[in-house]
């Protein structure tokens, strides 16, 4: 029975560096010198041989090059209810040499003598496709050995259907039970589509974040900078960054991104992101009122403190209070001393402290 080699093969679909091993199983088990596997989706070609077989694949690949013709047959065929394993090398007619050098230059320049392989439709744009190759020394596959490898191929396909959309399931499960008030969850694939909302990040939409074309955007400035995040965790790197999103209402929150790993990375150049955004819980805010009765400030003294506490820089304070940058500056050596504070990081968190 093929479930050991097809459980092996789904470990593999998300672990690449285990299907040479994988593939070389295959090979051997169904009677054929190599077994080569491709992953084509619009977005990229990701292919793979059994291991001692690179050689030969590396001049499969570059002889294929989509120059073979059969291909877009062989993919419609593949999408179709009736599609069964495709064989070839036996025989070849000089018009069929004429019309479609491809597959008899390859068996003649490494002794082919037959192949089987089949397209397993993973999607609408996506399939895989598998090939074994057998070499003059094993002969053609006799009619019960192509039983055998078609009984493969069925398993195969079904499984990786299977596979996926029980994958899809449980991901989907798992984004809304990591979900929770003041923390919601979403699943985007690497592209930024968003694939699965929790209910608490659905309730976002519209005032963190927006939809445009499926994509999950922030307004204004944000949304670079998440852009940037999103596109940094697609690739796979895993970042302490957070984006600071804010609502029309003022209030605050902070999205965080990390890859995930799917058998749909096999597929895309990007993997599937785990995006979190948080609610800030809202402070008290600072009055002058406070600045002056805990640290004597004057009221010139507590507005400038305020606007430092904001993220303004001494500068731009300075501009906003109509004061020269050298009076600022002698202000600000005031605040230290009454508040006890040496450089303005120090005052900036004593301030923070201040509103919990």
């Amino acid at each position: 029975m093929p479930g050991a080699i097809v459980e092996q093969f789904l470990d593999a679909t998300q672990n690449h560096d285990l299907l040479p091993e994988v593939l070389r199983r295959t090979a051997e088990r169904y009677g054929s010198d190599h077994a080569f596997a491709i992953f084509v989706s619009p977005e990229k070609t990701s292919a793979f041989s059994s291991r001692d077989s690179s050689t030969v694949f590396a001049d499969f690949m570059e002889r294929l090059q989509f120059r073979n013709p059969h291909i877009q047959q062989s993919i419609a065929l593949a999408r179709s209810p009736e599609a069964e394993v495709q064989t070839g090398w036996s025989p070849f007619t000089r018009e069929e040499i004429a019309q479609n050098p491809f597959e008899p230059a390859f068996a003649a320049s490494h002794h082919g003598a037959h192949y089987a392989g089949a397209l397993i439709p993973c999607s609408e744009s996506s399939y895989v496709a598998i090939s074994l190759e057998r070499g003059a020394s094993k002969g053609i596959y006799a009619s019960s050995e192509m039983d055998d490898v078609n009984r493969f191929i069925e398993t195969l396909g079904a499984s990786m259907k299977y596979a996926l959309k029980a994958q899809a399931r449980l991901t989907a499960g798992l984004v809304d039970s990591m979900s929770h008030e003041g923390t919601a969850k979403a699943w985007l694939g690497g592209n930024g589509h968003l694939v699965h909302p929790s209910q608490q990040f659905q309730a976002l939409i519209g005032r963190f974040v927006e939809l445009h074309d499926g994509r999950i955007r922030a307004a204004g400035d944000a949304d670079e900078r998440l852009q940037w995040l999103l596109k940094r965790t697609a690739r796979g790197e895993r970042t302490d960054v957070t984006v600071r999103l804010e609502s029309m209402d003022g209030q605050t929150a902070l999205a965080h991104a990390v890859p995930m790993h799917t058998i749909s990375r096999s597929f895309s150049v990007d993997a599937d992101l785990l995006l979190t955004i948080v609610l800030e819980q809202p402070r008290k805010r600072i009055s002058s009122t406070l600045l002056r009765q805990r640290f004597n400030f004057t009221e010139a003294e507590a507005r400038l403190a305020l606007r430092l506490a904001e993220g303004q820089s001494l500068r731009e304070a300075a501009k906003g209070e109509r004061i020269s940058f050298e009076t600022a500056r002698t202000r600000l050596k005031v605040i230290f001393h009454k508040s006890a504070t040496t450089r303005q990081i120090e005052l900036i968190l004593l301030l923070k402290s201040l509103a919990g």
